[in-house]
């Protein structure tokens, strides 16, 4: 990291879109100079919880404007009032039951 860089882990958020950032972390898993970045999306459950995913890692590939179109699918797709319990928990269900390994 550049001089004067901190070592915390940074999320900075994006101005239009609510909930979508970028999280800095100083360093990646392999103790490497180069800091490991990632795109999240963060939300308010009805129980006041908040709810983060990951949608992708710079490392792994994944841009800007590819993360920004896989939040605004899940926002389109999503009625985040119904994330309670249950329906997490039936989501992992149906999951483990047909999501395949590639994910």
């Amino acid at each position: 990291m550049k001089e004067g860089a901190t070592d915390r882990q940074r999320d900075i958020y994006d101005d239009q879109i609510t909930g979508f950032g970028v999280r800095v972390m100083p360093r990646g898993k392999k103790a490497t100079a180069e800091p490991a970045i990632s795109f999240i999306y963060r939300w308010t459950r009805p129980d006041g919880t908040q709810g983060r995913v990951t949608v992708g890692k710079v490392a792994d590939g994944m841009d800007a404007k590819r993360a920004r179109e896989r939040v605004l699918d899940q926002i389109r797709r999503t009625d985040l009032t119904t994330d309670t319990p249950a329906v997490r928990d039936a989501v992992q269900t149906w999951e483990k039951d047909h999501v395949t390994a590639s994910r």
